[in-house]
């Protein structure tokens, strides 16, 4: 996901195919996350269970 956001330089970015991570798992990736946001700048969240957003 990381290397597509910068091919495209997105300005916004949802993970939503993590369903099989663990706790641990979703920390690594919400911090991998973290990290790309401050590189880019870009707004990049993990959508929870059951939430949605509007376009």
């Amino acid at each position: 996901m990381i290397s597509y956001l910068r091919r495209i330089s997105s300005r916004r970015a949802y993970a939503i195919h993590d369903g099989l991570l663990n706790e641990w798992g979703l920390k690594v990736l919400d911090d991998v996350l973290a990290r790309e946001v401050k590189r880019t700048g870009a707004e990049i969240r993990r959508l929870r269970p059951a939430e949605s957003i509007e376009p």
